[in-house]
């Protein structure tokens, strides 16, 4: 019997048995020895039948759910080499400004490589790979392209605009950026915190524990 079948399964299994047993001696309408004996063999096949569809049903389950993590970690790997792929040209490009005039740029880009390494080194923060990609790389990635391209250019028309980038655009993206890196850590912090709550308690009933036992002395 496999050992994966839930304790539900069996507890069934044996009460439909007893169930279809009891109904075929109730139906020979004597409790002699064939009757009891038919009984009990409707008994064990209901209950075998009971038990095979419950691990057929369970095999399946479990089937489903490999081949569902398999698809979901096949296209983590695939949006996590999207985003190396993107952050290398993000630093191909970067590196083509004079350094006086990509700092804002720097600092963005430097945000986003923190991220990108945070979530790809700790398991606890990869769930939160599609939302960077979506909502954070791929505008970065965009607003920074945008900007590198007219700055090359010395376009006069577009001094405007880049003015208003350097000014607004790219800090507000490098705060944003920021918060973000922040909040993928929130959970360790959280954790860290309650560890020093634990130890601040068990300090305490130690410190309790030694005062009731005289040894504080």
């Amino acid at each position: 019997m496999s050992k994966t079948l839930k304790k539900v399964d069996i507890v069934s299994g044996i009460m439909a048995g007893l169930f279809t047993g009891a109904t075929v001696i109730s139906l020979m309408g004597n409790v002699g020895p064939w009757a009891l004996g038919a009984g009990a063999l409707v008994f064990f096949a209901t209950f075998s039948s009971c038990i095979e569809l419950s691990w057929r049903h369970n095999d399946n389950r479990r089937r489903r759910k490999a081949a569902s993590d398999a698809t979901e970690e096949k296209n983590n790997r695939d949006l996590v080499a999207s985003c190396h792929s993107i952050m290398h040209q993000l630093q191909t490009d970067m590196r083509r400004v004079p350094e006086a005039e990509s700092a804002k740029v720097k600092e963005c880009v430097t945000l986003c490589a923190n991220i990108l390494h945070a979530i790809t080194t700790d398991t606890n923060k990869k769930r939160a790979t599609t939302v960077f990609m979506n909502d954070y790389l791929r505008p970065t990635e965009e607003t920074i392209t945008v900007y590198l391209r007219l700055k090359a250019r010395k376009l006069s028309i577009a001094e405007e605009a880049l003015k208003n980038a350097d000014e607004k655009i790219l800090p507000e993206l490098a705060r944003k950026l920021e918060l973000f890196y922040n909040n993928i850590h929130l959970g360790d912090i959280t954790r860290l915190a309650t560890a020093e709550a634990v130890h601040e308690v068990k300090a305490r009933l130690s410190a309790q524990a030694q005062v009731e036992l005289g040894l504080d002395a």
